[in-house]
Protein backbone atom coordinates (compact mmCIF):
# COMPACT_ATOMS: atom_id res chain seq x y z
CA UNK A 1 0.00 0.00 0.00
CA UNK A 2 1.26 3.07 -1.14
CA UNK A 3 2.41 5.38 1.73
CA UNK A 4 1.16 8.83 0.23
CA UNK A 5 -2.68 7.45 0.86
CA UNK A 6 -4.72 11.09 1.46
CA UNK A 7 -7.63 11.72 2.69
CA UNK A 8 -9.43 12.43 -0.93
CA UNK A 9 -8.36 8.96 -1.13
CA UNK A 10 -10.60 8.03 1.80
CA UNK A 11 -13.68 10.12 0.58
CA UNK A 12 -13.24 8.51 -3.06
CA UNK A 13 -12.94 4.64 -1.53
CA UNK A 14 -15.98 5.24 0.70
CA UNK A 15 -17.90 7.10 -1.59
CA UNK A 16 -18.53 10.61 0.53
CA UNK A 17 -17.05 13.91 0.12
CA UNK A 18 -13.79 15.10 1.69
CA UNK A 19 -15.45 16.98 3.93
CA UNK A 20 -18.00 14.32 5.10
CA UNK A 21 -14.81 12.05 5.58
CA UNK A 22 -12.95 14.70 7.53
CA UNK A 23 -15.73 15.20 10.06
CA UNK A 24 -16.18 11.65 10.08
CA UNK A 25 -12.16 11.14 10.61
CA UNK A 26 -12.21 13.43 13.32
CA UNK A 27 -15.58 12.35 15.04
CA UNK A 28 -16.97 16.01 14.80
CA UNK A 29 -20.36 15.46 16.90
CA UNK A 30 -23.77 15.51 14.57
CA UNK A 31 -22.32 16.35 11.16
CA UNK A 32 -22.30 12.69 10.05
CA UNK A 33 -24.41 9.68 10.75
CA UNK A 34 -23.12 6.83 12.85
CA UNK A 35 -23.63 4.28 9.30
CA UNK A 36 -21.35 6.82 7.28
CA UNK A 37 -18.70 7.54 9.70
CA UNK A 38 -18.27 3.56 10.25
CA UNK A 39 -17.87 3.68 6.44
CA UNK A 40 -15.27 6.36 6.48
CA UNK A 41 -13.29 4.76 9.31
CA UNK A 42 -13.53 1.19 8.01
CA UNK A 43 -11.51 2.56 4.14
CA UNK A 44 -9.37 4.65 6.50
CA UNK A 45 -7.78 1.22 7.72
CA UNK A 46 -8.57 -0.72 4.97
CA UNK A 47 -6.35 1.76 2.78
CA UNK A 48 -3.78 2.59 6.03
CA UNK A 49 -4.36 6.05 6.12
CA UNK A 50 -3.12 8.54 9.07
CA UNK A 51 -3.58 11.83 9.70
CA UNK A 52 -0.44 14.07 9.65
CA UNK A 53 -1.13 16.05 12.56
CA UNK A 54 2.29 18.26 11.94
CA UNK A 55 0.28 19.29 8.30
CA UNK A 56 -3.03 19.61 10.18
CA UNK A 57 -1.52 21.84 13.31
CA UNK A 58 -0.02 24.60 9.98
CA UNK A 59 -3.41 24.36 8.59
CA UNK A 60 -5.55 24.88 11.72
CA UNK A 61 -2.97 26.42 13.91
CA UNK A 62 -4.68 23.75 16.48
CA UNK A 63 -1.99 21.53 17.50
CA UNK A 64 -4.66 19.27 19.47
CA UNK A 65 -2.72 19.16 21.78
CA UNK A 66 -3.73 20.17 25.70
CA UNK A 67 -0.66 20.64 28.20
CA UNK A 68 -1.41 19.54 32.04
CA UNK A 69 0.66 21.35 34.38
CA UNK A 70 0.39 20.10 37.96
CA UNK A 71 2.78 20.58 41.33
CA UNK A 72 6.39 18.90 41.21
CA UNK A 73 5.16 18.52 45.00
CA UNK A 74 2.09 16.59 43.85
CA UNK A 75 4.53 13.89 42.29
CA UNK A 76 6.81 13.74 45.45
CA UNK A 77 4.16 13.33 47.87
CA UNK A 78 2.30 10.64 45.58
CA UNK A 79 -0.87 12.09 45.91
CA UNK A 80 -3.60 9.71 44.35
CA UNK A 81 -6.45 12.07 44.30
CA UNK A 82 -4.05 14.61 41.54
CA UNK A 83 -3.43 11.24 39.73
CA UNK A 84 -7.05 11.13 39.52
CA UNK A 85 -7.83 13.87 37.97
CA UNK A 86 -4.98 13.41 35.57
CA UNK A 87 -6.53 10.16 34.59
CA UNK A 88 -10.19 12.08 34.15
CA UNK A 89 -8.36 14.54 31.79
CA UNK A 90 -6.21 11.97 29.65
CA UNK A 91 -9.77 10.05 29.52
CA UNK A 92 -12.07 13.09 28.32
CA UNK A 93 -8.90 14.28 25.49
CA UNK A 94 -9.07 11.23 24.13
CA UNK A 95 -12.54 11.35 23.32
CA UNK A 96 -12.08 14.79 22.18
CA UNK A 97 -9.34 13.37 20.18
CA UNK A 98 -6.84 15.51 21.34
CA UNK A 99 -3.36 14.48 23.36
CA UNK A 100 -2.35 15.44 26.64
CA UNK A 101 1.15 16.78 26.57
CA UNK A 102 2.36 16.42 30.53
CA UNK A 103 4.18 19.89 32.78
CA UNK A 104 5.80 20.20 35.95
CA UNK A 105 5.89 23.54 38.11
CA UNK A 106 7.71 24.35 40.81
CA UNK A 107 6.38 26.55 43.33
CA UNK A 108 9.66 27.57 44.38
CA UNK A 109 10.63 29.11 41.13
CA UNK A 110 10.53 32.59 40.49
CA UNK A 111 7.31 33.77 39.48
CA UNK A 112 9.14 35.85 36.28
CA UNK A 113 10.97 33.04 35.49
CA UNK A 114 7.46 30.93 34.98
CA UNK A 115 5.84 33.38 33.22
CA UNK A 116 9.32 32.99 30.52
CA UNK A 117 8.64 29.08 30.59
CA UNK A 118 4.81 29.25 30.13
CA UNK A 119 4.97 32.12 27.44
CA UNK A 120 7.84 30.05 25.63
CA UNK A 121 5.93 26.72 25.55
CA UNK A 122 2.30 28.77 24.38
CA UNK A 123 4.44 30.72 21.57
CA UNK A 124 5.83 27.50 20.10
CA UNK A 125 2.13 26.63 19.75
CA UNK A 126 2.73 22.95 20.84
CA UNK A 127 -0.41 23.01 22.91
CA UNK A 128 -3.38 24.90 22.18
CA UNK A 129 -4.63 25.03 25.83
CA UNK A 130 -2.65 24.47 29.26
CA UNK A 131 -5.07 23.22 32.42
CA UNK A 132 -3.31 24.06 35.90
CA UNK A 133 -4.09 22.15 38.85
CA UNK A 134 -1.24 23.78 41.27
CA UNK A 135 0.12 22.94 45.02
CA UNK A 136 0.81 26.83 45.45
CA UNK A 137 -2.80 28.34 45.68
CA UNK A 138 -3.25 28.27 49.19
CA UNK A 139 -0.30 30.61 49.91
CA UNK A 140 0.36 32.78 47.02
CA UNK A 141 -1.94 35.10 45.14
CA UNK A 142 -3.13 34.30 41.38
CA UNK A 143 -0.45 36.28 39.67
CA UNK A 144 0.70 33.59 37.55
CA UNK A 145 -2.75 32.78 35.79
CA UNK A 146 -3.89 36.50 35.26
CA UNK A 147 -0.45 37.19 33.72
CA UNK A 148 -0.81 34.62 31.37
CA UNK A 149 -4.38 34.67 31.00
CA UNK A 150 -3.77 38.56 29.68
CA UNK A 151 -0.88 37.56 27.79
CA UNK A 152 -3.01 35.37 25.53
CA UNK A 153 -2.87 31.99 26.71
CA UNK A 154 -5.49 29.91 26.40
CA UNK A 155 -5.51 28.70 29.94
CA UNK A 156 -8.24 27.07 32.69
CA UNK A 157 -7.33 26.55 36.51
CA UNK A 158 -8.56 23.96 38.27
CA UNK A 159 -9.07 25.92 41.88
CA UNK A 160 -9.46 24.61 45.21
CA UNK A 161 -10.16 28.11 46.73
CA UNK A 162 -12.81 29.19 44.41
CA UNK A 163 -13.39 31.22 41.30
CA UNK A 164 -11.87 34.09 39.76
CA UNK A 165 -13.06 37.02 37.41
CA UNK A 166 -9.02 37.68 35.90
CA UNK A 167 -8.83 34.03 34.34
CA UNK A 168 -11.02 30.77 33.29
CA UNK A 169 -11.54 28.16 36.23
CA UNK A 170 -13.31 25.13 37.22
CA UNK A 171 -13.60 25.30 40.93
CA UNK A 172 -14.03 23.63 43.78
CA UNK A 173 -15.85 25.17 47.14
CA UNK A 174 -12.90 23.28 49.75
CA UNK A 175 -13.72 25.88 51.69
CA UNK A 176 -16.93 25.30 52.40
CA UNK A 177 -16.87 21.11 51.87
CA UNK A 178 -14.48 21.04 55.20
CA UNK A 179 -17.40 23.18 56.89
CA UNK A 180 -19.85 20.79 55.90
CA UNK A 181 -17.32 17.87 57.34
CA UNK A 182 -17.51 20.00 60.53
CA UNK A 183 -21.16 20.06 60.56
CA UNK A 184 -21.64 16.39 60.12
CA UNK A 185 -19.27 15.37 62.77
CA UNK A 186 -21.26 17.87 65.55
CA UNK A 187 -24.43 16.69 64.07
CA UNK A 188 -22.72 12.86 65.05
CA UNK A 189 -22.38 13.61 68.91
CA UNK A 190 -19.02 13.69 69.11
CA UNK A 191 -17.31 15.64 72.16
CA UNK A 192 -14.40 17.30 70.11
CA UNK A 193 -13.50 17.93 66.79
CA UNK A 194 -9.49 17.97 64.86
CA UNK A 195 -8.34 18.96 61.77
CA UNK A 196 -5.37 16.40 60.65
CA UNK A 197 -3.19 17.74 58.34
CA UNK A 198 0.58 17.79 56.80
CA UNK A 199 2.20 21.48 58.86
CA UNK A 200 2.45 24.23 55.48
CA UNK A 201 3.83 27.40 55.91
CA UNK A 202 0.73 29.00 56.45
CA UNK A 203 -3.01 27.57 56.63
CA UNK A 204 -4.68 26.41 53.33
CA UNK A 205 -7.78 27.02 52.17
CA UNK A 206 -9.02 23.78 54.10
CA UNK A 207 -7.65 24.55 57.77
CA UNK A 208 -9.16 28.07 57.56
CA UNK A 209 -12.71 26.63 56.70
CA UNK A 210 -12.54 23.91 59.55
CA UNK A 211 -11.37 26.80 62.38
CA UNK A 212 -14.13 29.14 60.63
CA UNK A 213 -16.98 26.22 61.46
CA UNK A 214 -15.47 25.48 64.57
CA UNK A 215 -15.76 28.83 65.58
CA UNK A 216 -19.11 29.08 64.38
CA UNK A 217 -20.58 25.88 65.70
CA UNK A 218 -18.90 26.71 69.29
CA UNK A 219 -17.43 23.01 68.97
CA UNK A 220 -13.93 22.14 70.86
CA UNK A 221 -11.38 21.12 68.69
CA UNK A 222 -7.67 22.57 66.79
CA UNK A 223 -5.63 21.33 64.44
CA UNK A 224 -3.31 18.68 64.31
CA UNK A 225 -0.15 18.55 62.40
CA UNK A 226 2.47 15.93 60.73
CA UNK A 227 5.30 16.82 59.44
CA UNK A 228 7.04 14.52 56.75
CA UNK A 229 6.14 14.75 53.17
CA UNK A 230 3.74 11.08 53.46
CA UNK A 231 2.35 10.66 56.89
CA UNK A 232 3.66 7.81 58.88
CA UNK A 233 2.09 5.93 61.29
CA UNK A 234 3.90 7.17 63.95
CA UNK A 235 3.38 10.74 62.97
CA UNK A 236 -0.41 9.77 63.11
CA UNK A 237 0.08 8.42 66.40
CA UNK A 238 1.70 10.74 68.10
CA UNK A 239 -0.67 13.59 67.21
CA UNK A 240 -4.10 12.06 67.72
CA UNK A 241 -2.75 9.72 70.85
CA UNK A 242 -2.33 12.82 73.48
CA UNK A 243 -6.00 14.19 72.25
CA UNK A 244 -8.02 11.13 73.14
CA UNK A 245 -9.03 12.22 76.59
CA UNK A 246 -10.56 9.23 79.29
CA UNK A 247 -14.48 9.59 78.10
CA UNK A 248 -14.29 11.79 75.07
CA UNK A 249 -15.41 10.67 71.42
CA UNK A 250 -13.48 12.58 69.05
CA UNK A 251 -13.77 13.07 65.71
CA UNK A 252 -10.90 13.36 63.30
CA UNK A 253 -11.17 14.78 60.10
CA UNK A 254 -7.90 14.31 57.54
CA UNK A 255 -6.74 16.39 55.08
CA UNK A 256 -6.94 13.17 52.38
CA UNK A 257 -7.74 9.76 52.61
CA UNK A 258 -4.09 8.31 52.46
CA UNK A 259 -3.63 9.95 55.71
CA UNK A 260 -7.32 8.34 56.95
CA UNK A 261 -6.13 5.18 56.08
CA UNK A 262 -2.79 5.45 57.64
CA UNK A 263 -4.74 6.49 60.67
CA UNK A 264 -7.27 3.63 60.64
CA UNK A 265 -4.51 1.39 60.47
CA UNK A 266 -2.92 2.81 63.69
CA UNK A 267 -6.06 2.63 65.42
CA UNK A 268 -6.84 -0.96 64.46
CA UNK A 269 -3.65 -1.70 65.86
CA UNK A 270 -4.59 -0.78 69.29
CA UNK A 271 -7.56 -2.14 69.43
CA UNK A 272 -9.31 1.43 69.47
CA UNK A 273 -13.25 1.50 68.06
CA UNK A 274 -13.83 3.23 65.63
CA UNK A 275 -16.69 4.97 64.68
CA UNK A 276 -17.59 4.18 68.36
CA UNK A 277 -13.95 6.45 70.52
CA UNK A 278 -12.89 7.88 67.65
CA UNK A 279 -14.42 8.81 64.12
CA UNK A 280 -12.01 9.23 61.47
CA UNK A 281 -13.30 11.16 57.74
CA UNK A 282 -11.09 11.52 54.74
CA UNK A 283 -11.44 13.94 51.66
CA UNK A 284 -10.91 12.87 48.02
CA UNK A 285 -13.13 9.73 47.98
CA UNK A 286 -10.47 7.72 46.02
CA UNK A 287 -11.47 4.01 45.16
CA UNK A 288 -9.85 2.33 48.03
CA UNK A 289 -11.94 4.26 50.66
CA UNK A 290 -14.44 1.73 50.06
CA UNK A 291 -12.57 -0.76 50.36
CA UNK A 292 -10.99 -0.30 53.86
CA UNK A 293 -11.86 -1.11 57.70
CA UNK A 294 -14.07 0.60 58.36
CA UNK A 295 -15.05 2.15 54.96
CA UNK A 296 -14.28 4.92 55.50
CA UNK A 297 -16.63 8.27 55.40
CA UNK A 298 -15.23 11.25 52.93
CA UNK A 299 -15.66 14.17 50.83
CA UNK A 300 -15.49 13.75 47.20
CA UNK A 301 -13.96 15.63 44.60
CA UNK A 302 -15.12 14.75 41.55
CA UNK A 303 -11.62 14.45 39.50
CA UNK A 304 -13.34 13.14 35.72
CA UNK A 305 -16.13 15.63 36.09
CA UNK A 306 -13.65 18.91 36.79
CA UNK A 307 -11.20 17.27 34.55
CA UNK A 308 -14.02 16.88 31.51
CA UNK A 309 -15.09 20.69 32.21
CA UNK A 310 -11.82 22.21 32.10
CA UNK A 311 -11.61 20.76 28.62
CA UNK A 312 -14.90 22.09 27.66
CA UNK A 313 -14.15 25.41 28.57
CA UNK A 314 -10.76 25.21 26.70
CA UNK A 315 -12.48 24.16 23.74
CA UNK A 316 -15.35 26.94 24.14
CA UNK A 317 -12.34 29.60 24.70
CA UNK A 318 -11.49 28.70 20.97
CA UNK A 319 -14.29 28.76 19.36
CA UNK A 320 -15.47 31.74 21.15
CA UNK A 321 -15.35 35.91 19.37
CA UNK A 322 -15.48 37.42 22.40
CA UNK A 323 -12.33 36.55 24.99
CA UNK A 324 -14.55 36.46 28.73
CA UNK A 325 -13.23 34.02 31.55
CA UNK A 326 -15.78 31.33 32.01
CA UNK A 327 -15.73 29.74 35.83
CA UNK A 328 -17.09 27.03 36.32
CA UNK A 329 -18.64 25.27 39.71
CA UNK A 330 -18.69 21.30 40.52
CA UNK A 331 -19.37 20.57 43.80
CA UNK A 332 -18.38 17.93 46.07
CA UNK A 333 -20.34 16.11 48.58
CA UNK A 334 -19.89 13.88 52.17
CA UNK A 335 -19.93 10.13 51.01
CA UNK A 336 -21.30 8.80 54.37
CA UNK A 337 -19.90 5.02 55.20
CA UNK A 338 -19.16 3.54 58.87
CA UNK A 339 -15.94 5.61 59.96
CA UNK A 340 -17.92 8.49 61.52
Amino acid sequence: MSKNITIKDVARDANVSITTASFALNDVKGRVSEKVRKRVLESAERLQYTVNNSARSLRTNDSRTVMFVFSKEYLMERNVSYMLSLAGCVEYADQMGKGILLELIDAEMPMEEQIRRFMSLWESRRVNGMIFQCYFEDDRDDELYRRLYGAGVNLVNLSRIGASSDYPCVYLEEFQIVRDQVRYAVKKGYDRIYYFCKQHRQPGVRERGFLDELAGENAQGRILHYHSLNCTEEEAWQAVGPVMEEGKRIAVICWNDADAIVLLRVLRKRGIAVPDRIGVMGFDNIPLAEYVTPRLTTASQPFAEMAKRALEVLDNADKAVVRVPERVLVSGEIIERESM
